[in-house]
Formats: structure tokens, C-alpha cells, sequence
């Protein structure tokens, strides 16, 4: 039967900045995620490179991006997550999990300071269509201050066509039209969207 993980807290409310180059999903304060479609930084506060996404938690409510695999087999997850917002605060928590159907693991997990940033060592992982890989984005110790987060998260296919899915390549030019939104191959791959922090941050570690 279908395999298909179902996604609740999808962000509904636009947010279209045009004057800063931003646009994308969220309340006018937090949570959100946006994306900064031109090719120079803007500063929305917080430095958001060209061509990026980035995120913002709220004190209860984490923000997620996931990607809901379209294909059967293995790939090679990468993320790069980091403080896009260094003027105070004490820094992010983050988790990065795979959702099936039955279970959810915790792939890694962990906080960084201000100003820092986790690179996550590439993961080898086999997926079903349907199934989730999802980066989440929480204040740390409910202190969402100075909490933009900049997410740098590719998906590579290891076998057959060797396809990529790239967050920010794949969402900056026109994140604010869709939600779910289409990868570069047509499928509604990415979502985004929220929900209150413990019930992602209190996900036991599954055993090995």
C-alpha cells in the first residue's frame, strides 16, 4: 500500500517582502521560513546569502523543511546548518530525522552557540517514495532570540539517474507560490511547516 508519510502544520500564510529580495512562509514574526531569491545578501535582520533559505523558530514552535522522497533506493543526505543571525541569543537546536510510515529516527541531533554552526557528516540512507527526511529548527532552551538559521540541505540519489534535490536551489526563485513545493523534477518533494517543539525535540533516540 501507499508508504506515504502524512505532514501536518504546513505553513499557509505568504510572506512577500519584495523590497528585501525575501519571500516564503510564516507570521510576520516567528515561526518562518523564507527564502532570499536574489543574487545579493539582505540583511531582513539577520545576513541572508543569495539564493538561500533560511528559517526562524518561535519560543514554542520549531520550523521544518522536509523532503518527501519521490523515488525507491538509496541517497546521500548532506545538510549544513548555521546562525545567520549573530548579534545575540544563545544559539539554535536542531534535529534531522527520517519518518516512515511506522517510525521515526533520529538521524542526528544537537545545539550550537551563537554564531556557530554543524556541519552534518554525509549519511547513506535507503528510501521509499513517500518517506521524509526532515531538518527541524527550534529555539534553544525556548530562547528564539536572534534564531535565523541558515539550512544548506542536498539529497543526492547514489544509484540510476543520480538525481539532486537541493533546498535552497531547488525553492529560493519561487518558494512563496506553492507549499508543498515542486522539486526540478515536478514532484511536490518539499515541505514546510511547524508544529510545537517538544513533539519533535522529545523523539527518543531509536536504538541502532
Amino acid at each position: 500500500g501507499d508508504q506515504s508519510v502524512t505532514i501536518s502544520g504546513h505553513f499557509t500564510e505568504k510572506v512577500d517582502k519584495r523590497d528585501l529580495y525575501i519571500h516564503g512562509w510564516g507570521s510576520d514574526a516567528t515561526p518562518s521560513v523564507v527564502a532570499n531569491y536574489s543574487d545579493q545578501t539582505v540583511i531582513i535582520p539577520g545576513t541572508t546569502p543569495p539564493r538561500s533559505v533560511v528559517a526562524h523558530p518561535s519560543p514554542t514552535q520549531y520550523v521544518a523543511v522536509g523532503w518527501q522522497s519521490p523515488i525507491e533506493g538509496t541517497v546521500q543526505i548532506k545538510a549544513e546548518i548555521s546562525d545567520a543571525h549573530n548579534a545575540g541569543g544563545n544559539g539554535i537546536a536542531w534535529i534531522l530525522q527520517h519518518r516512515t510510515n511506522k517510525q521515526v529516527k533520529n538521524l542526528g541531533k544537537g545545539e550550537f552557540d551563537e554564531g556557530g554552526q554543524t556541519q552534518i557528516e554525509p549519511i547513506a540512507l535507503s528510501v521509499k517514495p513517500g518517506e521524509v527526511i526532515a531538518v527541524s529548527i527550534g529555539p534553544r532552551a525556548g530562547n528564539h532570540g536572534f534564531d535565523l538559521t541558515l539550512i544548506n540541505f542536498t539529497i543526492t540519489e547514489q544509484t540510476g539517474d543520480r538525481r539532486v534535490w537541493d533546498l535552497a536551489a531547488d525553492n529560493h526563485a519561487d518558494l512563496v507560490e506553492y507549499n508543498p513545493h515542486k522539486d526540478q523534477y515536478g514532484n511536490l518533494s518539499w515541505h514546510f511547516y511547524q508544529g510545537p517543539v517538544e513533539d519533535v525535540f522529545n523523539t527518543p533516540d531509536s536504538p541502532g
